[in-house]
């Protein structure tokens, strides 16, 4: 998951995927834990995400998403572009 929402930022973008890979061994966050069982034919598994893990994540993903708004080069956008009313 986290790689297909790292390609998704790359493809729409200027960043390269090994920077945004880079920058992600580069957090400091809190592991996934947790264990898994197997027995009486049934596979028991348990995960644990700390809630800073998860926020760190979307942090992560929102501030590049912020750094590649603020790259948008808006002089490129005409200035004379018509105005357009809504229908009622």
């Amino acid at each position: 998951m986290i790689v297909s929402m790292a390609d998704n930022l790359v493809s729409n973008s200027l960043v390269t995927f090994g920077d945004v890979m880079e920058d992600l061994e580069n957090l400091q966050i809190p592991p996934v834990t947790g264990s898994s069982k197997l027995g009486g034919g049934r596979v028991d598994s348990e995960v644990r995400i700390p809630v800073k893990s998860i926020k760190a994540g979307f942090d992560f993903f929102e501030s590049y998403t912020q750094k590649e708004s603020e790259k948008t080069e808006w002089e490129e956008i005409p200035e004379d572009l018509p105005e357009v009313k809504a229908e009622q």
